[in-house]
This record gives structure tokens, C-alpha cells and sequence, in this order.
């Protein structure tokens, strides 16, 4: 079976087939180099989720975009039960780092204006400087 019949079997994008390969689903690449499954073993697949043996959770979110498609054996539920408290610790240190950009970019926007201020000062005494120079030539000039 190809990537697309399989996702047509589960009722998944060819995304989350790929998300399963590995973990639930192993191809075999055939002489061509495509991808082929082994139809018992998608059977297998959609009979344990139907049976709630395992199910394909969408909880872990990335910032734009969430990763789908993870197996779970139900049996081992016990395991589970420290996703919501990693799922937490990860939302945590997500807003640590949102914190941590932001004050990076407040500390960044500080250091750019002093840059500025230094550059605006440096114009002025570069054009004194200049005004002051022209005029001493002048006055060489007309001695």
C-alpha cells in the first residue's frame, strides 16, 4: 500500500502517515524507493484504534503548528498520566522563553537607540569639526 491508500484507510493526511512511520507503521522500500506498507499491518493499526487500544492524540503543540499522529497504547495508560504534567512543564517553559524574547528584544531596542543617539552625536561633531576646519583654511588661504 502507498502513503496516500494508507491515509485514505485511516481517514489521515499523508502527513500523519509519515508521523507514523517509525513508531506505528514500518515500510519497506520497494525498487523504485517508494514507500510501501504492509496492508495486515495498517489492518492491525485501524483494528487497535477501534478497539481503543491505541488512539492518535493531537496534544503536544507546537508554536504554529501541532504535531499529530503519536500512538498511545491505551494498556499503559499509566505511562500517559505524566504527558499532561510534561505537556504543562513544556507550556511553561514556553512562556519563559516568549519572556525571555521579549526581553532580549527591549534590551536589543535599548542598545539601537543608544547606537543612534552615539551616530547623531557623531554627525554634529563631525559637521563642527568640518565647519572649524574649512574655516582655518580659510584663514590660511587668506593670509
Amino acid at each position: 500500500m502507498t502513503r496516500k491508500q494508507v491515509a485514505e484507510r485511516l481517514g489521515k493526511s499523508v502527513a500523519t502517515v509519515r508521523r507514523l512511520e517509525g513508531v506505528l507503521l514500518h515500510p519497506k522500500l520497494d525498487s523504485k524507493g517508494k514507500h510501501v506498507f504492509d496492508a495486515d499491518e495498517v489492518t492491525a493499526l485501524i483494528e487497535g484504534i477501534r478497539a481503543g487500544e491505541i488512539t492518535l492524540w493531537q496534544q503536544m503543540r507546537a508554536t504554529t503548528e501541532s504535531l499529530e499522529g503519536i500512538g498511545v497504547d491505551n494498556l499503559h495508560a499509566a505511562e500517559c498520566s505524566r504527558c499532561t504534567e510534561l505537556e504543562d512543564a513544556i507550556a511553561q517553559l514556553r512562556r519563559q522563553l516568549v519572556e525571555q524574547e521579549r526581553g532580549a528584544r527591549r534590551e536589543l531596542d535599548a542598545v539601537r537607540a543608544e547606537r543612534d543617539r552615539e551616530q547623531d552625536a557623531y554627525r554634529v561633531e563631525q559637521r563642527n569639526f568640518e565647519r572649524e576646519l574649512r574655516r582655518f583654511v580659510d584663514e590660511v588661504v587668506d593670509s
